[in-house]
């Protein structure tokens, strides 16, 4: 028992820096005490969030930061504080952690975004060569990060990426940033060449909703959906056949109403010849009953075959609207998905700022914060699908922010449900 108290004591010791950081105003020593919390064997998301502060006193830590990065081993720590070096934006920092491009993917993950933070177009080829990377996630980091440095030169690589890319979600980023970089260098040529290959691809029947959404959303930005966009153009087509429809709805009830008029004329000299019959006794009723009998069916069968060509008109009137119909429901389901996509976007922006007040402040919570926090992060929208995967990560995050608030019964209880959730 007494070796375990002690045990126990020298583990607060180890974490009493970390603890005590806010409470000091000196930048030097915060920069030293983050340092100790960095060469300590605290948790690894207490170093990562370590790492992440020191990107935040800029240059002052750069030798900290350069420090730690040549001596740490776990990747994730490696990985933030590459990105604080980034952050920091100096160019003289990048030969530290350039050849680390090709080491774990959180790492090259980490190298690309910092690439893209500092911004320099000497980078280009390092991010060029990224997008080939096999993982999503590295290249999808690319692509942000030459959509940062917003340079044309790259341009054919995104349309690579954009036509022959297997996933849905990296090429959607092509499409973000090659829309970006053709506004931003306002080049007319461009525009209509990139406004054409969006076109192609958003009229092949293989492109899935979620990307021609996505397609729409990048022909609107540049300008051209007006005569380019499949959508509205079938709308046009079906106002005009519908008008169409209707042109030919009124020439038929002409038809018919002509049919009707000759029809009862027809009638009345039947009913005359039946009269002139009738006073030729039974011999000639027969005949007479059998003409004016063909002439009701006459009328009888040009009426249904009116009446058909009026529902055949009015099922086509139909078919359109239906059609209407669903294009609506498709583009209203894509601003659903896109308006979810930037929900999840600001819970995450807004959790990592959560859990530095929550570490930085001490809060007492921090185990549980932590535990909705990780749930939050390691819930993929890939593995989930976007809706379950939004419906999770929005109670992982006020989970989250009940553990702050110290409300801890309600944030059990409500982790405890989120993670049922399938």
């Amino acid at each position: 028992m007494t070796e375990k108290k002690q045990e126990n004591k020298q583990e607060n010791k180890q974490e009493e820096p970390y603890i005590t950081v806010d409470n000091i105003l000196d930048e030097n020593v915060r920069i030293r005490d983050l340092k100790a919390i960095l060469k300590s064997n605290s948790y690894e998301t207490i170093r990562v969030q370590a790492s992440e502060q020191l990107g935040e006193f800029g240059k002052k830590a750069i030798t900290v930061l350069i420090e730690v990065l040549e001596s740490e081993k776990n990747e994730e720590v490696v990985a933030a504080v590459i990105r604080s070096l980034g952050k920091i934006g100096d160019n003289t920092v990048v030969a530290h952690f350039i050849e680390k491009i090709k080491e774990s993917l959180a790492v090259r993950s980490a190298v690309i975004c910092a690439l893209g933070t500092i911004g320099d177009k000497s980078f280009l080829p390092y991010l060029s060569n990224a997008l080939k990377d096999k993982e999503k996630k590295v290249r999808i980091e690319a692509i942000r990060a030459i959509d940062r440095i917003c340079s044309p030169d790259v341009i054919s690589d995104l349309i690579d990426i954009l036509r022959n890319d297997k996933d849905s979600e990296v090429r959607a980023e092509a499409i973000g940033a090659l829309v970006n970089i053709t506004l931003h260098h306002n080049n007319q040529k461009l525009v209509e060449d990139i406004g054409e290959i969006l076109v192609s691809l958003k009229n092949d029947d293989a492109t899935v909703p979620f990307l021609k959404s996505v397609i729409n959303k990048g022909l609107k930005e540049l300008e051209i959906i007006g005569s380019y966009d499949n959508v509205v153009s079938d709308r046009d087509n079906i106002y005009h056949e519908k008008q169409e429809l209707e042109k030919q709805l009124d020439a038929l009830g002409d038809e018919i109403e002509k049919v009707l008029k000759e029809k009862d004329g027809s009638i009345s000299k039947l009913t005359k010849k039946v009269t002139a019959f009738e006073k030729n006794k039974n011999e000639k009723y027969k005949k007479v009953k059998v003409i004016y009998s063909l002439g009701i069916l006459i009328l009888i069968v040009e009426i249904i075959i009116g009446g058909v060509f009026i529902i055949k008109s009015g099922l086509k009137e139909k078919e359109y609207v239906q059609k209407i119909n669903v294009l609506e429901s498709e583009g209203y389901k894509a601003k659903e998905d896109v308006i979810k996509y930037r929900d999840i976007k600001d819970m995450e922006d807004e959790m990592s700022k959560m859990s530095v007040d929550a570490i930085t402040a001490n809060n007492k919570n921090i185990d549980l914060f932590m535990k909705c926090h990780d749930a939050f992060f390691n819930t993929d929208i890939k593995k989930f699908g976007l809706e379950l995967a939004y419906n999770k990560k929005k109670n992982f995050f006020k989970s989250a922010r009940l553990a702050m608030e110290g409300k801890t019964r309600e944030s059990r209880e409500l982790l405890g449900q989120t993670e049922k959730l399938k």
